[in-house]
């Protein structure tokens, strides 16, 4: 999956297109939030 990360105002954001991807888009976006272990964003 590709994905870009950007930063504005001191913010980070995930931004992805996967319209055509059927998923746990919870589950993704928790596992793809954590600093630790994934991409990292603000929450």
């Amino acid at each position: 999956m590709k994905f870009t990360k950007m930063h504005g105002a001191g913010n980070d954001y995930i931004y992805l297109d996967a319209r055509d991807i059927e998923e746990d888009w919870a589950n993704l976006s928790r596992t793809m939030s954590d600093r630790h272990f994934g991409i990292g964003q603000m929450d």
